[in-house]
């Protein structure tokens, strides 16, 4: 994870999208993970065929988070729940928060109302990854266990991407229908881009939106003392 921001200075995070992004592993172990993801992947395939009538079960976040993103954040979702009992070595202090949540952070000595956000949506990345996994057929002979690999990799390393916002701005994000689930282009961020432009329309005084700029980014990076 980048860190070439100093605590608690804004900077533009669709100009600056690898700070976004989780650590590199091994290249045995991202060839482990992405072999594990194909597995669940095709059970999921398997079973829709099976069963068409019936609505399968959703696995993509489970099976993303716990085999894509743990390992490569270090962190224990549990600890949000008691903020000075984080580790503040912990890397999600290196990813993108908006300012407004760190001030939340700041103010509150909390992590109570803030979301640790997909930027590009895990469903979209599930359905990307579903399109990767062509049958030989569909994909003349090219959909061996190398070419998902390294298209796979590929993917979830340019697209698997985390910050931390308010509750509030990631509930306006959601709200916006053509945000939701979609994925934007090769950066990721220019979904936070559309959804500023959105928002920006759409605030008035009966329809109060949070403040949400892709201007206004922070990487934390260091602890936060708490206020005594």
């Amino acid at each position: 994870m980048g860190n070439s921001h100093n605590q608690g200075k804004c900077f533009n995070v669709y100009e600056t999208p690898i700070t976004g992004r989780l650590d590199e592993t091994t290249n045995e172990q991202m060839k482990s993970d992405v072999a594990v993801i194909r597995t669940y992947i095709r059970a999921e395939k398997l079973a829709a065929a099976a069963a068409p009538e019936r609505k399968p079960p959703s696995i993509a976040r489970t099976v993303l988070t716990s085999i894509w993103e743990t390992p490569r954040i270090d962190f224990h979702r549990a600890e949000k729940t008691a903020f000075r009992k984080i580790k503040f070595r912990s890397k999600l202090l290196l990813i993108p928060w908006s300012a407004e949540a760190f001030e939340h952070a700041k103010s509150t000595n909390s992590v109570t109302g803030l979301v640790l956000e997909h930027v590009t949506p895990i469903d979209a990345m599930w359905q990307e990854l579903k399109e990767l996994d062509l049958d030989p057929d569909e994909a003349d002979g090219l959909a061996d266990d190398e070419l998902w690999g390294m298209s796979a990799t590929g993917y979830l390393f340019n697209h698997y991407m985390v910050a931390v916002l308010t509750k509030e701005q990631a509930t306006a994000i959601d709200f916006i229908p053509t945000v939701r689930n979609t994925a934007f282009g090769t950066n990721p961020f220019l979904r936070y881009l559309y959804a500023q432009g959105k928002m920006d329309k759409a605030r008035t005084p009966d329809n109060p939106l949070p403040a949400f700029s892709v201007d206004r980014f922070v990487l934390p990076g260091s602890p936060i003392s708490p206020r005594r």
